[in-house]
């Protein structure tokens, strides 16, 4: 068994398949440059993203993943919203912080290596506040995606008052 000639991989109408397959792309291309590179720098944007993103530290948590930190990881959860919107209804548990008082002297009462999770009404504004925690130090930091909106659309509990 030589490693040098693969084709006994598959068979010849999946290489008659492939190589046709690359014939037509490359005769797009040469057809379609700016196509060609549109699509090229939009993959490699896209992968950059990606790389970018899992390397941040942080990520986002739909309701369920939220649900699993608060009941199995004891999550420390903070809600983002305005002390009026707070007042109205929050995930049951979370503290009322505004974005502005997530700096190092305010921080200093949490314990940074309790998993938190962020959020605030729409989900605009918690993914800011994660990376700002994530630099001050806390270990395991996520966001909500959907915010606090995403929570109450699928009827899960809320808390009302203080």
């Amino acid at each position: 068994m030589s490693l040098g000639n693969r084709a006994w991989l598959v068979d010849n109408s999946e290489l008659t398949f492939l190589d046709d397959c690359m014939n037509e792309l490359m005769a797009f291309a040469a057809r379609s440059p700016a196509l060609s590179l549109a699509f090229v720098g939009i993959a490699c944007a896209w992968v950059i993203w990606e790389v970018s993103r899992m390397r941040r530290g942080f990520r986002g948590l739909n309701n369920n993943e939220v649900s699993h930190w608060i009941n199995r990881k004891d999550a420390l959860v903070i809600d983002l919203s305005a002390n009026n919107e707070f007042l109205k209804g929050h995930i049951p548990g979370a503290v009322n912080l505004a974005a502005s008082e997530l700096n190092a002297s305010e921080s200093k009462s949490l314990k940074k290596d309790r998993p938190v999770v962020v959020y605030d009404r729409d989900g605009r504004e918690a993914e800011r506040a994660a990376a700002t925690l994530k630099r001050l130090g806390f270990s395991e930091v996520a966001f909500l995606d959907g915010g606090y909106d995403g929570w109450v659309r699928e009827s899960l509990p809320i808390a009302k008052g203080r």
